[in-house]
């Protein structure tokens, strides 16, 4: 009996312990799930208020547009322009196409539906990738965005050309002295000769750089792909009249809608001195006065090349309006960097790095970004290589047959495009010698692919003559509008 007591009691503790539990697993589930509903009801005003791209015309994939054809963009939500580029970019080469700015009358709003019309026609048998800035556009609310994007750039669509000799290092995609869209380089005050590459603020592949130019440069890991680059060290290396002193110029930012005093400008810096060179960076509204907010000389900044023993934070560092400069091993840095003071009722923005210097080092920016407080929600913009992509239209041209006798000898030729098929497609083929075999009463034939489908058929047939001259080879090419020539060739066998 005492056990039986026993065992009875420790069944009912048992019982009350696994209530218990079951209890606090519940009331945690519920906790949870609550905690998770009110997480996605923070989330779902969030969702409605984004600027989304409904559709696009021509398609992501789209193979039959044409070289003039317009981009639609329609977006869930009214917009209005903000400011940024469309860019349109070659796929083979990664180099700019053709640059729109959202502010040209290139760019129309109707609506939710946004109209791009290239300023120049695009190239036949040509891929390309679309890519818009973030703040490109702005929806219509009354919503104040903080940090909007006003301007980004990284250099990364222009296209560049090889170092001339004697220069080294490079590998065909070295350089350029041309700025990106609305962007400028002042060479007024620059001295005469020099490295061609180097001739003032020049925009150059890293890694081309580093190869050229060495002495520590390659510290400037912030800096991917291309960069801009202010070279006195290496400027000096051709005969010239003196000192180097360039100026590179944003475009105009616009600060339309821009609240007072928001503005914050970041990029990342690689800035080594030797003796005497002077990094400035100004700021002016509407074209006024340039007013100076950071100033970046020997006195601030290391010259020592960094070490596992020396950090030399100038020759690798985001800089960011507001924040003093990072301070070196040896305790070159906090320099002021001011914080800019846009004000109320001004349209624009320009922002200017300069770099004065005989024989010195290097100043180099990548991944500049001016950014302030908006009315309207921002389009976050698209920026991966695969969401807008024009592919290239291509047309195969096949024979069933390698060879055919001309004595009673026929084939099949097939003509194919690849994608899309929502129209039909005339193609013109060419018959290189109608003494040896025809497609038809004319030449070229033209042969049509109909609608929804990708091919068309047609018959060759050899021309039996009296003259005894061996096998004739024959080539047919294929050409249609917005598609590159394509050939082929079939012999035709003397009998």
């Amino acid at each position: 009996m005492p056990f039986r007591k026993s065992h009875a009691a420790f069944t009912s503790l048992a019982q009350s312990l696994s209530s218990l539990v079951r209890l606090r697993q519940r009331k945690r589930f519920q906790k949870k799930r609550s905690a998770r509903r009110r997480f996605l009801e923070q989330l779902e005003p969030r969702n409605l208020m984004a600027v989304d791209i409904v559709s696009v015309t021509p398609v992501d994939g789209a193979n039959d547009w044409a070289v003039d054809t317009n981009l639609t963009i329609t977006f869930n939500k009214p917009v209005v322009k903000g400011q940024g580029n469309i860019h349109i970019v070659q796929n083979t080469t990664g180099s700019l196409g053709v640059a729109v700015d959202v502010n040209s009358a290139a760019v129309t709003i109707a609506g939710n539906v946004v109209t791009v019309n290239p300023p120049t026609d695009l190239l036949a048998a040509t891929a390309y990738t679309v890519y818009i800035d973030s703040g490109t556009f702005l929806d219509t609310t009354a919503v104040a965005t903080t940090g909007a994007t006003l301007l980004t750039q990284d250099f990364e669509f222009l296209p560049l050309i090889p170092f001339p000799a004697p220069v080294t290092g490079g590998d065909g995609t070295d350089y350029t002295l041309t700025p990106p869209l609305n962007y400028a380089v002042d060479n007024s005050l620059l001295a005469t000769g020099g490295q061609a590459p180097y001739r003032g603020w020049s925009f150059m592949d890293k890694n081309s750089w580093v190869r050229e130019a060495g002495q520590a440069r390659d510290a400037f890991t912030k800096g991917i792909g291309k960069v801009a680059v202010s070279d006195p060290d290496q400027f000096d290396d051709a005969a010239n009249g003196g000192a180097f002193n360039s100026k590179f110029v944003s475009r105009p930012i616009r600060l339309t809608g821009v609240a007072a005093n928001s503005v914050v400008l970041e990029f990342d810096s690689s800035f080594r001195p030797e003796d005497s060179q002077i990094g400035t960076l100004d700021v002016r509204f509407d074209g006024g006065a340039w007013t100076n907010i950071l100033t970046l000389d020997p006195s601030n900044t290391s010259n020592d090349a960094p070490s596992a023993t020396i950090n030399s934070v100038n020759f690798n560092e985001k800089l960011t309006s507001g924040i003093n400069t990072g301070v070196s091993t040896g305790g070159k840095g906090n320099a002021p960097f001011r914080s800019i003071q846009n004000p109320a009722g001004a349209t624009t923005m320009e922002v200017r790095w300069g770099t004065v210097g005989q024989n010195d080092w290097w100043w180099a920016l990548d991944n500049i970004k001016v950014s302030g407080t908006v009315t309207g929600e921002v389009f976050t913009g698209i920026s991966s290589p695969t969401a807008w992509n024009l592919d290239i239209p291509f047309l195969t041209l096949g024979i069933d047959k390698t060879s055919m006798s001309e004595n009673g000898g026929t084939a099949t030729g097939t003509v194919t495009r690849n994608g899309v098929t929502t129209s039909a497609l005339v193609v013109s083929i060419l018959n290189s010698d109608t003494t040896e075999l025809t497609l038809g009463a004319a030449n070229p034939v033209l042969v049509t692919i109909p609608v929804g489908q990708l091919s068309a058929t047609f018959p060759l047939t050899a021309v039996d003559d009296t003259i005894p001259d061996r096998t004739q080879r024959v080539t047919l090419t294929a050409t249609a509008t917005n598609f590159a020539p394509v050939t082929t060739t079939i012999d035709v066998l003397d009998d």
